[in-house]
C-alpha cells in the first residue's frame, strides 16, 4: 500500500532537520509551550496586527484581547504596533503594493511527485506597480536582525515559491518575481560617535542638545551631518528596517526540492525521533520534555504544568 500523504510545512521539515526530537513534540505530540517567549510575543502582535489591518481595522481600533488573553505585556504590545506603525511610514512610497485578500494567505497544495501536502501561509503578496511582478513577502522581526537573510531562509522562500506555483490555477498569483524579505530590528539605534574621543566629553549622550555641542562638533571635526541624522532619528523615533530581494534560478529550486525529498524520507522512516543533542538544546522550548524523558522524570508532569496540544489545522509557518 502506498504511504499516504504527509501533510507538512517548512516549520515542520525544518524542526526535523534541526532535531528529530523537535519535531516529534512539536508535530506528532502537537505541543507548544504554555509561556511565550517576549521575542516570539512581540512577532505574534506584528503578524496580527498587519493581519487585522488587511481586514479593514485601522491601528487605533485594533482587538487587543487576545494578545491579553495571552499574557503579553502592554510593552510588548505597544511596540508591536509601533514597529508596525513606523514600517508603513517606511515603506508608503514604495513600488511595491499588497494584493488584496493576500494577507495571512494559508494554502494547502497537494504536490504529487513527493507524495505531500505542503502548508504554505505567507505573510502578503505584493504587486510592483512598474513590473507586474508578484513578489512573496515574509516579515522577520528580531533584536539581532542580519544584513541578509539566513541560509535558513532561502529554504523557507524556496517551498513557498514552489508551493505558489503549483497553486496558480487555484490562485490567481501572477508571475512571481521572488521573495522579498523585509527585516525589522526591534533594537533602538545608539548615540552615533560624533565626537572625537578624549576632547569633549560624551557622557551626557543624546541628553546634550544646542549650539554647545555644535560647536564642541566643529571644533574636535566630529561629524556634524550625522549627529543631525540622529536627530532626526530621535524626533521620529523610527525603527531599522531593512529590505531585501531574493530571485531564484531553476537550479536553486531543484535544491529546495532535493531537500524537501531528503527531509520527507527521513521522516517516513524515523520510528524513534531521537533526540540529536547538542549546545542549542539549552535553547530549544521542548528542552523541559527531552530532559524530563533523560532524567526519568514523568513527562506527563511536564506537558501539564508547561505545555499545551495544539489544535491540528494549526500548522504555523
Amino acid at each position: 500500500m502506498a504511504n499516504a500523504a504527509l501533510r507538512t510545512s517548512y516549520s515542520a521539515l525544518s524542526k526535523y532537520a534541526q532535531c528529530p526530537r523537535k519535531y516529534y513534540w512539536g508535530q506528532v505530540r502537537r505541543l507548544r509551550p504554555v509561556a511565550k517567549k517576549d521575542s516570539l510575543a512581540l512577532g505574534s502582535v506584528v503578524s496580527d496586527t498587519f493581519e487585522q489591518l488587511a481586514g479593514g481595522t485601522k491601528l487605533k481600533d485594533l482587538d487587543k484581547k487576545p494578545w491579553r488573553r495571552l499574557g503579553f505585556t502592554t510593552e510588548i504590545i505597544r511596540t508591536g504596533i509601533d514597529l508596525v506603525r513606523d514600517y508603513r511610514w517606511h515603506y508608503k512610497k514604495s513600488p511595491f503594493e499588497e494584493i488584496e485578500g493576500a494577507t495571512e494567505l494559508k494554502l494547502e497544495i497537494p504536490i504529487e511527485d513527493l507524495n505531500i501536502v505542503l502548508v504554505i501561509k505567507v505573510d502578503t503578496l505584493m504587486r510592483h506597480t512598474g513590473t507586474g511582478l508578484t513578489w512573496i513577502v515574509e516579515r522577520k522581526t528580531s533584536g539581532r536582525m542580519p544584513k541578509e537573510p539566513l541560509p535558513t531562509w532561502f529554504l523557507q522562500a524556496g517551498m513557498y515559491h514552489i508551493g505558489l506555483v503549483a497553486a496558480a490555477g487555484e490562485y490567481e498569483v501572477g508571475d512571481l518575481g521572488g521573495t522579498i524579505f523585509d527585516m525589522i530590528s526591534t533594537s533602538t539605534r545608539k548615540p552615533p560617535k560624533i565626537l572625537k574621543a578624549g576632547t569633549v566629553s560624551q557622557s551626557k549622550g543624546d541628553k546634550v542638545y544646542g549650539f554647545e555641542v555644535v560647536r564642541a562638533i566643529k571644533e574636535t571635526g566630529g561629524d556634524l551631518a550625522e549627529y543631525r541624522d540622529y536627530l532626526r532619528f530621535l524626533r521620529q523615533d523610527t525603527r531599522l528596517y531593512h529590505r531585501f530581494k531574493m530571485k531564484y534560478t531553476e537550479a536553486e529550486l531543484g535544491y529546495v526540492l532535493d531537500w524537501i525529498k531528503v527531509i520527507v524520507a527521513a521522516i517516513r522512516r524515523d520510528k524513534t525521533f531521537y533526540p540529536a543533542w547538542n549546545y542549542n538544546c539549552n535553547f530549544c522550548e521542548n528542552f523541559p520534555l527531552c530532559e524530563a524523558e533523560r532524567s526519568g522524570v514523568d513527562v506527563d508532569d511536564v506537558i501539564a504544568t508547561q505545555f499545551t496540544v495544539r489544535e491540528k489545522g494549526g500548522d504555523r509557518k
